[in-house]
Formats: structure tokens, C-alpha cells, sequence
């Protein structure tokens, strides 16, 4: 009987697991605000980021209008505000869309 229990809970625990690996979610980056310069500076994403629980496997998507681009950069290039070597397109984690594509 113990080892009934035993193996009854290791299959609840796996279905649990798997339940939670397969709910990716698509996470709006900025809210309603989209990704646009915020009234509030950078605390509007600070304060959004702090309310979102991101998982391996989510997508974050960008949306815009006009002139606003978005790149996944290295740190490196990332503090010399440089797009030169950008990724785009060399990973399956790597989604971007605009207004555009909605």
C-alpha cells in the first residue's frame, strides 16, 4: 500500500511538472505601455517587470509604433549603445514583432 501512495504521488508530481513546463506564456513588454518612452522613466519597466513571473520557454514581445527598434545585443555592445553584431533570427528565444505584425 505505501508503495502505491509512493508511486501515485511521483505520477502527481510529474504531471505537475509537465503542466507547468508546457504553459509558456507571452509576456507584453511595458503593459498597456508597450515599448515606448515611459512618463515614468525606466521605474514604469522596473515596476512592470517586478509584477511578471517569466519562465523558460515564455516569449516577450515588443510592441511599437514609429521609430522604436529593439536588438539583443552582448553587454559590450550593449553599453556602447551599438547594434553592429545584433542577433537576429540565430535563436529560437528571440522574438520580436512591431505594431506591424500584430
Amino acid at each position: 500500500m505505501a508503495k502505491m501512495i509512493e508511486f501515485v504521488s511521483c505520477i502527481i508530481v510529474l504531471v505537475c511538472v509537465i503542466i507547468s513546463c508546457a504553459t509558456a506564456e507571452t509576456h507584453n513588454v511595458g503593459g498597456s505601455i508597450g515599448w515606448a518612452v515611459p512618463a515614468g522613466g525606466e521605474a514604469d519597466y522596473k515596476i512592470w517587470a517586478a509584477n511578471q513571473t517569466f519562465k523558460s520557454g515564455d516569449t516577450l514581445l515588443f510592441t511599437w509604433s514609429g521609430m522604436h527598434t529593439v536588438a539583443n545585443v552582448s553587454k559590450e555592445d550593449f553599453e556602447k549603445c551599438s547594434t553592429t553584431h545584433y542577433a537576429q533570427d540565430k535563436s529560437p528565444d528571440i522574438h520580436v514583432a512591431s505594431d506591424k505584425d500584430l
